[in-house]
Formats: C-alpha cells, structure tokens, sequence
C-alpha cells in the first residue's frame, strides 16, 4: 500500500518583510503575501497513488491528528525554529520526520538531529527513489540532491493548496545566479550555472494559477534577468500570454539586479509583459563595501539615475539594504537615508550583515576571527548579526539600524517617498491594465481587511493619518498609478507591524554617532 504524507512549511520564527503576519496581528484568519511554491512542487513529484496533504502553516494550522505515514517538513532558516518544533513533536507521536529544503542543504549538521530522513541538495532527479524507498519501507537516512535540468519539474499541485488567504501566486523560471557576492547563500545551495525551464512549462504553470484566480505572480528566481536570450524570449512569450486573457491581466513581479536597467529593451520587454513589481540587491550606496561585497553589477553607473529608469517604464522597486560592510562607518546610516529618499524607493528590506553557512563571508569572517554567536538563528532576523563590524562597535551598529529603520519608515519620509514616486512613475503599456485598487489581488474578503488595516493605521496617530492623507492627494492627480502605488502600502503595514513585533520602532532613537562608544 502507498504511504501518506503530510507536507509542512512552517510558520516563521519572526515576521519578515515580504511576510502577512499583520493579518493574524489586527486579529483576522492568518494570510500571506506569496503563495508557499516548494510545497505544491514537491507534492507533483509524488506517485500518484500516494496519499498527499498539505499545510502551509503561514495560513492554517498544523493538523496534528492527520492520518499520515511520514511528515516531510521544508523551510529557511527564517522558519528553524518552528521547523525543528514542529518535527520534534511529530517525532515523539511516532511519526517518521522527513526534513529537506534551503535550511536542511545548508545547514545539515543542525538539523540533522530533528530529522528521520535528511534530504539536502534539490529534489526532482532524486525524488523517484526516495518514493520508491518509502513504499517499500527501507529508507536512507539521508538522501543527497542534484542540481537538476527544470524540464523535470512537473506542474505544481496548487489544486493541494490553500489558496484562499494567498495574494500572490509564485512561478519559479529558473535556478542559479552568475554572480558571486560574498555574503549569499545562492551559489551554495542551487549552484552559479543558471538552469533554466522550458517556456511552455511555465506558461502552463501561469494558467494554473490563473484558473484559480491569482492575478498577481512572483517569479521565484535568484536572478530573473541574468541570461539574457532566455528572458527575452519568456518575456515575449508573456507578452503574448498576457494580452490573451480575458479575464484580468496578470501583474509580474520578480527579483533581478540593477544591470539591466542600461537596457532600454529590456525594459520595454519587462513592462510590455506585465512586470509591474521588482525586487533589487542595491544592498549599499557605499561604492567600497559593493566592492568588498563582489558586487560588481551595481558599480557602473549612479545607483539612484538606475533605479530611476526602470520609474520611465512603470515600474516599481523594493530594494535590499545593507549595512555593516567593512566599509561602513557610523556614516553609512545617514547615507542609506539620504540614497532612499533620492531613490524613491518606498521599501526596503534593510538588515545587518550577516555571514550564513556556507557562504565565502562565513569563511573569511572565521579566518579573522570575527565570526560570533555561531547560532544559525542569528542570520534569520533584520537586526541580528553573527558578524564582528570593522569601523563600529556591535552596539553603534544596532543604534543605526534603529534610527535608520524608524527613520525610513517615519510616516512623514514614507508618505514623501510614495508622493515622489506617483510622480517620477511613467504609465505602463495600454494592452495591459489592473484592477485600479489592489493591483490584481483577487480575494474580496482579503482587500476588505487591507482597508480596515489602513483605517487602523489612520488612527495611530496624526502622522499616520497625515501620510495616509497625502499618499491619497497624490494618487488623485494619477489615479493610473494606484495599482501600482497600494501593493507597497501594503508591504508599509507588515514592515510597521514587523518593528513594532520587534521593539525596533523607536521615533526618539538617536544617531549611532552620538554614542559614547569607541
């Protein structure tokens, strides 16, 4: 007889940027802004007389009563601590724990206690076996992964999934990166040969999810723009794709690195296909740590005039902020500030350095003997550092992330960013158009909750009410720009909740200059 499996992704430890824990927060059903992919991909590798069900614990709760034969749990190691709860606890009702994903491949030796069956590496060539062990009850303990061709990936089972408190629905185009920053974890886990998967296959994947009502897409790739003839010929087969539905258009977003704004074809053909949304490593404006970092993409050319040019073709940006590079000062935090309200870029996932396992910074930081709190947990969270700073103590580094989080996101330098913004954003191509509130976020009850959010965040006070109020006036003049404008609204509620979930907002926080620390 076939097994059952449970599949689990875990809730995070803590919440994060791109989370939707401010739902559960405002006591409403828990959602998320991105649909969970791994769960649904690893589900269509198993054999169709397997017993499957799935659990994304972002949105529902654990079942700990399930009928099945084998819990197989994935996460980051953002989610390491509910992961090894949740598989402790499986454990001790007798159940056999499979545990696999980014946190497992990169981290084995923490997580290889907690765990029945240990899968590392990626899962598609080596998933018949394991299926074929499990059914005959003779298993590995451990199973390492391939780096695999994407043509092996079989349509995701989101018909197993729990759409209904999911925003966006997630593709993923390909795996890898070519570039070497010395802080990433990428290479490590999924290799710097970028793979690719065929087109049709991931067009048959967006019809998927557009059967079941997402209008919005993530791209799920480490680096979408990095082989150029492949992007092209998807983002024409998108555009083709796009503008033959009849139902909704469908608004892309996707992360990719700054280089490709010195493409003006590349541009169109982004906006041509319905990229509306990008998520950018700017990481500093500090030109010493990008070079320290081996970010060599971000170096040819004025970050701000880059950024600015993607605002020509209707696109808009979140950004990845750095700091605690060699390089930094105290003086980098006032640089960020200053670069964000030039960039107009709304969001920024800002947080420490930090050295993950594997990676080449981990290495070096060891070597020098700057490595410290050697618990993975540390690297998981914004304000958090397993790193020994260079030109600043521990704790100026911790005051600066205070003031510059507070100060970014102060409501009067937000509602400033999103004012300008309106008005640098061009309007995108007319064959391709959104539902003029939500950007294509296609759950009713789900908007209704966002609006109640913001009513509540209006109440805070007179400088949320105020912000609320000119982000409003602004998108009266270009009531074209607001699908674009509400989804960073949006990340503005989880990002105020996060620092707030975190004792990080602190409106009276002083520089990290004025300290009285050598």
């Amino acid at each position: 007889m076939a097994p059952n499996l449970y599949f689990i992704n875990p809730a995070v430890d803590f919440p994060t940027y791109f989370g939707g824990e401010f739902f559960a927060g405002n006591g409403w059903p828990a959602a998320e802004i991105v649909a969970d992919l791994t769960l649904p991909s690893v589900a269509a590798l198993a054999p169709s007389d397997y017993g499957v069900k799935l659990c994304n614990e972002n949105t529902e709760a654990v079942d700990w009563e399930t009928n099945c034969d084998f819990v197989a749990i994935t996460g980051k190691v953002s989610q390491q601590g509910r992961m090894f709860a949740i598989a402790d606890e499986f454990r001790r009702r007798g159940r056999k724990v499979i545990l696999g994903g980014p946190f497992a491949s990169l981290s084995p030796e923490v997580v290889r206690p907690h765990a029945d069956i240990l899968v590392t590496g990626e899962f598609e060539e080596i998933a018949p076996q394991v299926f074929d062990d499990l059914r005959r009850g003779s298993w590995q303990d451990h199973y390492q992964g391939t780096r695999p061709e994407l043509d092996l990936c079989p349509i995701p089972r989101w018909d197993l999934y729990p759409n209904r408190r999911s925003l966006m629905g997630a593709v993923q185009t390909s795996r890898g990166c070519p570039f070497s920053c010395e802080f990433c974890d990428v290479i490590p886990y999924v290799g710097r040969k970028q793979r690719h998967k065929p087109i049709a296959s991931v067009l048959a994947e967006l019809d998927c999810l557009y059967q079941l009502g997402y209008r919005q897409v993530f791209f799920a790739d480490d680096n979408f723009s990095a082989s150029r003839a492949y992007v092209r010929e998807l983002l024409e087969a998108l555009r083709i794709w796009n503008q033959n539905r009849t139902q909704g258009h469908v608004g892309f977003m996707t992360e990719l690195s700054i280089d490709a704004a010195r493409d003006p074809d590349l541009l169109q053909a982004f906006a041509a296909a319905g990229l509306t949304k990008i998520y950018l490593g700017i990481e500093t404006p500090n030109l010493e740590g990008l070079k320290e970092t081996g970010k060599r993409q971000n170096l040819n050319g004025d970050l701000v005039e880059l950024v600015h040019r993607f605002y020509e073709y209707g696109i808009t940006i979140f950004a990845g902020m750095i700091v605690g590079f060699d390089a930094d000062t105290s003086d980098v935090f006032e640089w960020q500030f200053q670069f964000a309200m030039e960039s107009s870029i709304p969001i920024f996932t800002l947080g420490t350095l930090v050295a993950p396992d594997q990676t080449p910074l981990q290495a070096r930081m060891k070597a020098e003997g700057r490595l410290i709190n050697q618990s993975t947990s540390v690297t998981a969270a914004p304000w958090t550092t397993n790193v020994v700073p260079k030109n600043m103590s521990l704790q100026q580094m911790e005051q600066g992330m205070r003031w510059l989080a507070t100060n970014l996101y102060a409501p009067q330098h937000f509602g400033r960013r999103i004012e300008k913004l309106v008005e640098l954003l061009k309007p995108g191509p007319s064959h391709i158009s959104f539902d003029p509130n939500w950007g294509g976020f296609h759950i009713p009850e789900l908007k209704k909750q966002i609006w109640l959010a913001l009513t509540r965040l209006a109440r805070m006070g007179e400088a949320e009410a105020n912000m609320l109020g000119q982000i409003r006036k602004a998108l009266a003049k270009k009531p074209e720009a607001t699908a674009k404008i509400m989804p960073m609204v949006l990340s503005y509620l989880q990002t105020r909740y996060m620092l707030n979930q975190g004792k990080f907002w602190d409106p009276n926080a002083t520089h990290p200059r004025e300290l009285n620390v050598v």
